[in-house]
């Protein structure tokens, strides 16, 4: 269901999600702020996806099916309940007892990559992009569950970025610039209102 909302939201945006094939024009993808990116996207990302690393998936407009908005990638993760305040670890007040105490790791979903093309930036694709994350998220946890949606930032104008513009909220106790986290609960009644305009 969430799938057929999602595509009904980028047909009247023409505009296509699908996962990486060789249709794609890839060689030349540019961000614009990371050559690391690029290279990763141009040089890896069909080798990574062939081994089952993760998962690449394309943003396109469908008169041009090749040329790529921008792209993700989702993989199975995990995250140590220490690194999640306490107030986002139950999902349901009343189990905050027991999940609060829990040892084992929350499973989740790596947001891996996510980039848009430079001359796409600043017209809105970057929320698209992001709801199609979330859809495929949520699709993906449905048949095997993922507690929480994860990305790791390089420095703090990005956490930033994404704590103001999407809501991720930093781990605790995490070396570098930071660890990014949503809890798929918010993202689902995020995306159910996003997907209806």
């Amino acid at each position: 269901m969430i799938l057929g909302r999602l595509e009904e939201f980028l047909g009247k945006r023409n505009l296509n999600l699908r996962i990486l094939d060789q249709d794609h024009l890839i060689d030349w993808f540019s961000c614009g702020r990371d050559t690391l990116m690029d290279a990763w996207l141009s040089k890896h990302a069909r080798e990574w996806q062939a081994e089952n690393l993760c998962q690449v998936w394309v943003l396109t407009n469908r008169n041009t099916p090749g040329d790529p908005i921008g792209f993700f990638t989702l993989s199975s993760h995990q995250v140590t309940p220490a690194s999640i305040p306490k107030p986002h670890r139950a999902q349901v007040k009343s189990n905050k007892s027991w999940v609060n105490n829990l040892d084992q790791a929350f499973p989740a979903t790596l947001l891996g990559k996510f980039a848009l093309e430079r001359n796409s930036q600043g017209q809105g694709f970057g929320e698209v992009l992001m709801l199609c994350a979330y859809t495929q998220h949520l699709e993906a946890a449905s048949h095997s569950s993922a507690k929480f949606l994860v990305l790791d930032v390089q420095n703090d104008s990005l956490a930033e970025y994404y704590s103001k513009r999407f809501g991720f909220f930093r781990a605790l106790n995490w070396d570098g610039p930071g660890r990014m986290i949503k809890a798929t609960k918010t993202i689902e009644t995020e995306l159910i209102g996003a997907l209806r305009h």
